[in-house]
Parts: C-alpha cells; structure tokens; sequence
C-alpha cells in the first residue's frame, strides 16, 4: 500500500498567523473530505509557482516514500492533450525527467468550477441569500474563464452578509460540502480522483 502526497495550489505556503493557519487547515480538511481516501495527504502550497517547486523538490528526492502530485489549476482552456505541455507553455515550467501525466492534476480552470459545476455545497453554505440566477450553465464547465467564474460567484452571494459573500478566503468551507460524486462528471475532477486512487491501490 503506497502513500500519496498531493501538493495543492491554495491557501498560505508558511502561515504565519492564526488566520492563515486556520485557512490552511480548512484547505488540507476541505481536499482530505471530498477526496475521501486514506493514506493520501494533500500539502497547501500557497501560489501556483510554490506548488509547483515543492513538487518538483519531492519528485527529485531520491529517498522520498510517497507518491507525488501536482494539484493546480489549470487558469486557461486545455487546448493541448498533454497537461505537461500545457503548463510549460502556459507557465514555462521545467518538469523534471521522469514526470509522467498522471502525476499532473487540474482543477480546471479553477476551484471555482468545481462549486459552480456542483452547487450543492454551494446551497448548503448559503442557503437562501444564494442567487442562484446569477450562476452559468454547467455546460462546458472546464473551459470558462477563470475570472468570469469567480465573479459569477461574488454575483450570486452579494446580498449575503458580508463575511458570507463569495472570497478565496471561504472557497474551503464551500469545498467541505462539495459531493465528490457529482464532480466526477467532470473530466479532469475524474482524472484526478482516478490518479490518486490508482497509485494508493498498488
């Protein structure tokens, strides 16, 4: 039974304060509850760039004892059928030599996707003052913008009370009631739970 260790873009790679550490551990509680499997641990990372090198560092340890994965949004439309060709090019990344596409994962484009797409998390956190209106279509979910899909969310919580209305800040909270099943229907939701799944089992 192999171990798993996903490095995740989002909240506070050092946190330095109560707040942040608290946003941390909702981030690590948030992933470990809609991923739902043992012996995987997910590492908050902060920015997509710190993900990106602490995942590097892990995969080039040669004494390393888990798996690693690269967790991270994918921020643009995936054109390019390979996610390593897709981040170089995006982000000019240099992987190292033996990465291999299962160990790159998206949440494409962005964690946002994944509570739009699936809204009863959504439902559950907001109850009533959530405008439902103001959501897209879930059609095609995994290529809307980034940005867009964001302020789609602000939209459709702006007359919550303020600590409530849409913010990275409470995206984890939103997570925690996210129903993993529903996000399989989701390609690179599926990709994801696939890969992790996969490599715990061997």
């Amino acid at each position: 039974m192999k171990t798993v260790t996903v490095f995740v873009e989002g909240a506070i790679e050092k946190p330095k304060n109560p707040i942040e550490k608290e946003l941390t551990t909702k981030c690590r509680r948030a992933f470990s509850k809609l991923f739902g499997m043992k012996h995987v641990s997910f590492v908050p990372c902060g920015g997509r760039g710190t993900t990106f090198r602490q995942f590097k560092a892990e995969f080039e340890n040669q004494s390393r004892t888990s798996w690693p994965i690269l967790l991270v949004d994918s921020e643009e439309e995936v054109i390019l059928e390979s996610k390593i060709e897709h981040l170089k090019k995006q982000d000019g990344w240099d992987f190292p030599v033996g990465v291999e596409e299962r160990h790159i994962q998206f949440m494409s484009t962005c964690m946002e996707s994944w509570l739009i797409y699936e809204q009863k998390g959504l439902r559950a956190f907001y109850g009533r003052c959530l405008q439902e209106s103001g959501l897209p279509s879930r059609f095609e979910m995994e290529r809307r913008h980034r940005h867009l899909l964001f302020e789609n969310l602000c939209h459709a919580t702006r007359d919550c009370v303020k600590e409530k209305v849409y913010s990275k800040g409470i995206a984890f909270q939103i997570l925690e009631g996210v129903d993993r099943e529903i996000l399989k229907e989701l390609t690179y939701f599926k990709l994801a739970f696939t890969a992790i799944q996969g490599h715990i089992n061997k």
